[in-house]
């Protein structure tokens, strides 16, 4: 009585022969442009040629010493930053952090709490755009600009980018 369970036999798996057939092919490329290469040169000219590109080396003594002008090169450098990203503290303005800005309105909230679980002060309020209704998550207010910049590296270091915002004091 034969078994019923018995599996049939697979063939070899057919994947691997042009793999083979390929790096075959490959090699023998390499080799056929190797000796297309070593054809062109001409072994008695480069063994004449030999012991003037030995002679023309710098020797140890020769070797120039390296150039370090970081010092002097950093002190012509000029960065000019333009004025409307200079934030100055001024008595008039209030700083806040935008955190975030969701369609959704459980995304907003889910952000909110996990910037008062970093002990932020954080707020969300909704505006129209387009037709549409947002979210933003937003940090603060900030009295001035140090804690502002405080509150903004806390975020940085959590992996949270922030749009800085001011208004008016009313």
């Amino acid at each position: 009585m034969q078994n019923a369970s018995r599996t049939k036999e697979q063939p070899a798996s057919s994947g691997s022969r042009p793999f083979f057939i390929g790096t075959i092919f490959g090699v023998l490329l390499c080799l056929g442009v190797q000796v297309l290469l070593s054809l062109g040169d001409n072994p008695e000219e480069i063994a004449r040629n030999l012991p003037d590109a030995a002679n023309n080396l710098p020797s140890i003594d020769q070797a120039r010493e390296p150039v370090i002008d970081f010092y002097t090169r950093l002190r012509e450098i000029e960065v000019m930053v333009p004025d409307d990203e200079l934030v100055l503290d001024s008595p008039d303005l209030i700083y806040l952090l935008q955190a975030g800005s969701f369609r959704r309105a459980e995304d907003a909230d889910s952000l909110r709490a996990q910037l008062i679980l970093l002990n932020l002060n954080a707020e969300v309020s909704k505006f129209n755009h387009n037709g549409e209704v947002w979210h933003r998550v937003i940090v603060g207010p900030f009295e001035n600009h140090s804690a502002m910049s405080s509150a903004r590296t806390s975020l940085l270091e959590n992996g949270i980018e922030s749009l800085l915002l001011t208004k008016e004091k009313s």
